[in-house]
Formats: structure tokens, sequence, C-alpha cells
């Protein structure tokens, strides 16, 4: 039975511990006392997230598989794989609270629309794979199924057997990258490119008209130093090379939920053009830990509206990355 505002309990919010977070808005803040009428005062939870979303400067994505809708775990009004779900204050690494419109992920700051990753295993046929229906399979575009870009854990029996490293973080294999380019080539050379890549969707109205952003993002990127999961060295020629742009998409955020896995194949196209292209390569040359920072200057065009993370090839793992506003210049 719905609750009317008038019988609503009163009930104490609970106060965040980093109060420039504005995060007051736990499920049990749902109603004040109005010392003027001596009745309750009904808090919408929702606009309560929103007008907190609007306060925080930044946030943080783990790039694991918990932390993300995956192919045993979809997210559940598009069934579909990729996008991220958690999202963690920047400075404690806790996450953000529950969403009170999709209890499955918490809110996020509301300059960022979405973060999301290619799954490039979204095609496997199986029954356990419930997020098939938003992939390519059965269509004459695509791919075959491969452990190319994925979450590093076979999730579903059968899958990738002993070609993982079971670390459950995001994984591009460039030994699995083979036909899987949006590329059309025969020569492997150019058939593995430009497979797999990590999107950050912004909402520039969640933003100064003048502000930049600053990234941060720690990988660890595969060479000849490390083993492929066949206890192989692995080439020269794995090392990771990315490449980061900054984007005009125009897209809904419906469009962004529900297009088809491995989402790379949509977006290779002269239809999102890069505002800024290649802001900056990451292409480190030996296999250990490293973070890098990077500043967006998203300000000088009002419609970029997306940063992505573009693997050209090689292999590499993506650890995590934080997103902070800058303020107004």
């Amino acid at each position: 039975m719905r609750m009317q505002p008038e019988k609503t309990r009163t009930r104490r919010c609970r106060v965040a511990a980093a109060p420039f977070l504005a995060l007051a808005f736990g499920s049990g803040c749902l109603s004040v006392k109005d010392p003027g009428t001596a009745k309750d005062t009904y808090v919408n939870p929702v606009a309560q997230q929103q007008e907190a979303a609007k306060q925080m400067p930044g946030a943080r994505i783990r790039f694991y598989a918990s932390d993300f809708y995956t192919l045993t775990s979809p997210r559940p009004d598009s069934n579909c794989a990729g996008d991220a779900r958690i999202y963690r204050d920047p400075l404690s690494y806790a996450a953000f609270d529950a969403n009170a419109i999709e209890p499955t992920e918490t809110i996020k700051p509301s300059f960022i629309r979405n973060i999301a990753v290619d799954v490039t295993d979204a095609n496997f046929s199986n029954s356990q794979n419930l997020a098939s229906r938003c992939s390519y399979v059965d269509t004459p575009e695509a791919p075959p199924s491969n452990a190319c870009a994925i979450f590093d854990r076979a999730a579903i029996t059968g899958m990738h057997a002993g070609s993982l490293y079971d670390t459950g973080f995001y994984l591009f294999q460039d030994s699995e990258c083979a036909n899987a380019s949006p590329i059309a080539s025969s020569d492997p050379a150019s058939n593995r490119l430009l497979a797999g890549a990590a999107y950050i969707d912004l909402d520039r109205s969640g933003m100064g008209s003048n502000e930049n952003l600053l990234r941060h993002v720690t990988f660890f990127p595969l060479g000849p130093a490390n083993q492929a999961p066949s206890r192989n060295l692995l080439s020269a020629t794995e090392s990771p090379y990315f490449r980061i742009h900054l984007q005009r998409t125009g897209l809904k955020d419906s469009d962004i939920r529900f297009e088809n896995q491995p989402r790379y194949l949509h977006y290779f196209s002269d239809n999102f053009a890069k505002v800024v292209d290649t802001i900056s390569v990451l292409a480190p040359p030996a296999g250990q830990p490293k973070e890098e920072s990077i500043l967006l200057p998203v300000s000088i065009d009002k419609t970029i509206d997306r940063i992505l993370i573009e693997r050209y090839s090689g292999s590499s793992f993506l650890v995590e990355a934080s997103l902070y506003r800058l303020g107004n210049r």
C-alpha cells in the first residue's frame, strides 16, 4: 500500500562523513518534521539523490566484474552487459548509496551519464549468457565470440577455457582479437586493431560552461616481460597502445543503454565525430602497473559528450579510473 505524505513517519537523516560530497540521502531519509504544522513533510528520495548528485565533484570506477553489469548479471532494463553499476567516492573508495530508482546500481555524479566497456564475448551462445539478446549474435555483422575485450574470469561455463588469468578485471588480449576488428581485412595485422574500448559519457548540463575535467587511470600494460595464460611470454607486438579521444555522439541515455555489444562495431563510424582526435596516447614499453593523469579540455566545445579510451592494439588490464570536475574558469 502506498504511503501518503501525511502518514509518513518522521525519520532522522544520515549525514555523510565527507560533507563536500553532500551524501545525506540514505534510504531512511524520507521525511522531515515541519515545526509550523506539526506534520511530517514528505521528501522525495529520488529528488534528494538528484540534488546530491549535482554536488558531487567526481567519482571512481573500478573495472572489476562485480562493479559492472555482466553476461550473467545484465542490466535489468535492457538485458545488456558492459555498463558500470557501482560508482565510488574518489577519496574514500566507498561505494555511493544505492539508486532509489534502480537499486542494483549506485547513484553517480550528475555530470556522468554512463561508463561502459566493450564485451566481445557477448555473442557467445549459451543459456547462461543472459545478455545475448543485447548482442550482434545471429546477424551478418556479428564477429566471432572471443576473449579480446572481456572481464577476466570464466563467468560462463565452457567459455575461454585456459585463456584467462582469472583476476576479475577488464582485460584486452591481443592474441584473441584476430578478426574482431571493425576494419574489414583478411590481414591479421589489421583485423585485430581497434577492438575493445571504454566509454565515459558526459551530461554537459551537469557541468559549468567553462569547466574541464581531470581523468586519472590505473592500468596494467602487458608486454614481453609478462606471461600469457598459456605460460608463454608475450611478444613485443602485444605491448598496448591506447588512444584517448574527445567525441561528440549526441546519443540519448536510452541509446547508450540499449546498444548491442560489442559496441565499437556501431561506434566506429563517421557519425561519432572526434572533436579532439587523440588527446593522449598511452603506450608504456614494459609490463608493470602504471598510473596516468590527463587534463580533458572539454570546455573548448560544449558538444563534447564522450571520453573514449580506445584500444588500438596490444594487451592490458584496466584497473580503475577517476574523473574529477575542475570548476569554472
